[in-house]
């Protein structure tokens, strides 16, 4: 499977993404926050076992 992003800044400063669906889309907005905590989690489950 063939998988491309291209990134597009735009003159007011927005990225444009093409070649990605809605999930890739929320995966990357979301991933600054959220691979953060999951890595915190996998650190305290570590401990737990």
């Amino acid at each position: 499977m063939n998988v491309f992003l291209i990134l597009i800044m735009t003159a007011e400063n927005d990225i444009e993404l093409l070649g990605v669906i809605c999930e890739d889309q929320d995966f990357i907005a979301h991933a600054r926050q959220d691979i953060p905590k999951s890595i915190e989690e996998i650190k305290l489950l570590r401990w737990q076992f």
